[in-house]
């Protein structure tokens, strides 16, 4: 049976590194026999920002939840076109690839406003369906992101360094993946891309196609954090 994956993009340059990235994500999936599903999402111009254009207007004057307005709009089948659209694409696939730059420490916004507006409530997760009874179980989430710090930067001591590694840098997001059922790969990271030459740009292209080669071997992260909210839904959902 045929395997699909999402290929997300978040970068305004059709010319930037991060983008060949993801052109070498796309063609290394083709021709393991992957279909390939794309959200260049610059090119698209989506909207990342959550508004009441999403869902009818509640009749409740001066409150209104975001969270249950979502889940109406999804369950009432009137969401807007461009969110539809998204949802078709991640309810196919079987692997999705976020492709971007670290900015400010986590996805560009346009990125975390595709997370807010289509991973939402009703679609991916509701209550008491979370963690281990995510509506998305048994789909896997890896992020290929490119750094402007060096390698060193991503490391637990020494004298320039954020204290944590690549995956813990993105933990936030990883446990988003996790609360909607799925399974989070390794962070599959390009570090310092603007200070390295062009030798290392071209080892990094040959990595991340040796990477997703492996793509169906390669284990879920295991972190403690999320194997502990795991552990606490379960305790909760079957006290």
């Amino acid at each position: 049976m045929t395997k699909t994956a999402l290929v997300i993009l978040a970068h305004p340059c059709q010319k930037s590194y991060t983008a060949s990235l993801r052109d070498t994500a796309v063609k290394k999936l083709k021709d393991m026999g992957f279909e390939v599903l794309e959200s260049d999402l610059y090119k698209m111009k989506f909207n990342p920002v959550v508004d009441s254009q999403d869902f009818d207007e509640p009749k409740k004057e001066g409150f209104f939840s975001v969270s249950d307005e979502m889940k109406k709009a999804y369950d009432k089948n009137e969401l807007e076109k461009d969110i539809v659209e998204e949802i078709k694409k991640v309810d196919k696939a079987d692997y999705i690839f976020f492709v971007c730059p670290l900015w400010c420490g986590s996805f560009p916004a346009i990125m975390k406003g595709w997370m807010e507006r289509v991973m939402q409530r009703g679609f991916a997760f509701d209550m008491n369906h979370f963690f281990e009874k995510g509506y998305l179980k048994g789909k896997k989430a890896g992020i290929i992101v490119t750094t402007g710090a060096p390698r060193e930067f991503f490391q637990k001591k020494g004298a320039h360094t954020a204290g944590m590694d690549i995956n813990e840098n993105f933990m936030h997001m990883m446990i988003s993946f996790s609360w909607m059922g799925m399974d989070s790969l390794p962070v599959f990271a390009t570090y310092a891309v603007e200070m390295v030459d062009e030798s290392e740009r071209k080892d990094y292209i040959k990595e991340l196609d040796s990477w997703l080669g492996n793509i169906e071997n390669i284990k879920r992260y295991e972190n403690p954090e999320l194997s502990k909210q795991s552990e606490e839904q379960q305790e909760v959902t079957t006290a």
